[in-house]
């Protein structure tokens, strides 16, 4: 957790409806929460709508905050997010699965998938197994050895114009985002946890899937590229 950070702002956007909400991050509660339904026909965001929700309540919760807000956490639900599964192999020269081997194939697994779908901003990157010698784990440790070493990875993304126009409206607050997450993820990961969802993406975002990767850093105060995932090597 975050020593420095007392609260944390949200925006949550769907075709159907808008929230903000102002979260307590060490007493995991809601300290100021608003939304609106939007009647909408089909799946686009009403970009409009957005600008005048946030018209009406941004201030509000700067008051609350007591500060300006720069940045804030976008939570997205859309039809137009998309999932991509990626596989990589290769050949392990030292034998031992070190974190800098690991960490060279998940690198390169991420550059490949970028280099060929430009248009889509990467929300998650999960581990979905690895294959060691042709056996299958769903976790890695730093005791096993191996020739070749296959990683099976899982893109959750959406596709950039959809996150330019939200920042366009954003830049009318000279707010920029801080983070974009896929909604339906983080409630599928805790759907059997009773839990208030802001405290689910806090979660998320604190390394709850320890197979998810941090692809990038915020802020100084986030752990470190990678990081994350590496947490259960002790």
């Amino acid at each position: 957790m975050d020593k420095d950070i007392k609260f944390k702002a949200y925006l949550s956007i769907s075709n159907s409806r808008f929230e903000l909400n102002l979260f307590d991050v060490k007493n995991f509660k809601n300290l100021y929460q608003k939304n609106l339904k939007i009647i909408n026909s089909d799946d686009a965001i009403n970009f409009t709508a957005l600008s005048k929700f946030l018209d009406e309540n941004i201030y509000i919760i700067e008051k609350l905050f007591g500060k300006f807000i720069n940045n804030i956490d976008l939570i997205i639900k859309s039809k137009k997010i998309n999932s991509f599964n990626l596989s990589i192999k290769k050949k392990n020269y030292e034998k031992d699965i070190t974190k800098k081997f690991l960490q060279k194939l998940l690198t390169d697994t991420r550059d490949l998938f970028q280099e060929n779908y430009q248009n889509e901003k990467i929300l998650h990157m999960i581990v979905n197994r690895y294959i060691i010698d042709n056996v299958s784990f769903e976790t890695i440790n730093e005791n096993l050895k191996a020739d070749h070493i296959s990683i099976e990875v899982k893109f959750i993304t959406i596709p950039d114009f959809i996150t330019f126009n939200i920042e366009n409206v954003l830049k009318k607050y000279h707010i920029q985002p801080d983070d974009y997450l896929d909604e339906t993820y983080i409630e599928n990961f805790f759907e059997e946890e009773n839990l208030n969802f802001y405290e689910k993406t806090y979660k998320i975002q604190h390394g709850a899937n320890l197979n998810e990767i941090d692809i990038i850093p915020k802020n100084t105060q986030k752990i470190s590229f990678f990081e994350k995932f590496f947490q259960f090597w002790g």
